[in-house]
Parts: structure tokens; C-alpha cells; sequence
């Protein structure tokens, strides 16, 4: 995620911070690794379809206003 510098000074109209930043890490999206803890639900392994929604998890950004 690329944001301004700008956004970085809470003196402005919108601001955010680094802590502002999050994973989306909801139990639907992961499945457990064979190697141990849990992975991403992913959608293909190789050239096989699994079904599950992607191999990376989604973030966001919490914006706060002046």
C-alpha cells in the first residue's frame, strides 16, 4: 500500500498512521499448512483449481478526518 507523506501528518484534513494499516485475516479466507500454522485459502495450487478466494490476503487502511 502506497500512500503520501501528507497523509502521515495528523494536522492535515485526512490523516492516517503506520498502525492504521491491517491484514484482513477472516477464518473463511485460511486453511491450515501442511507444514504447520495456516496459509491463505488459495484459489489454484499449480494447475490445480482448490476453490478458495486468492493466495494473498487483503488489506486496508483505516482514514481519519480533522
Amino acid at each position: 500500500m502506497i500512500i503520501s507523506g501528507s497523509m502521515l501528518n495528523k494536522k492535515g484534513k485526512i490523516y492516517t498512521s503506520m498502525s492504521d494499516v491491517h491484514v484482513f485475516k477472516a477464518e473463511f479466507l485460511m486453511e491450515k499448512d501442511p507444514e504447520g500454522g495456516e496459509r491463505p485459502f488459495r484459489t489454484y495450487e499449480g494447475f490445480r483449481y482448490t476453490g478458495g478466494f486468492s493466495d494473498h490476503l487483503p488489506v486496508y487502511l483505516d482514514i481519519w478526518k480533522n
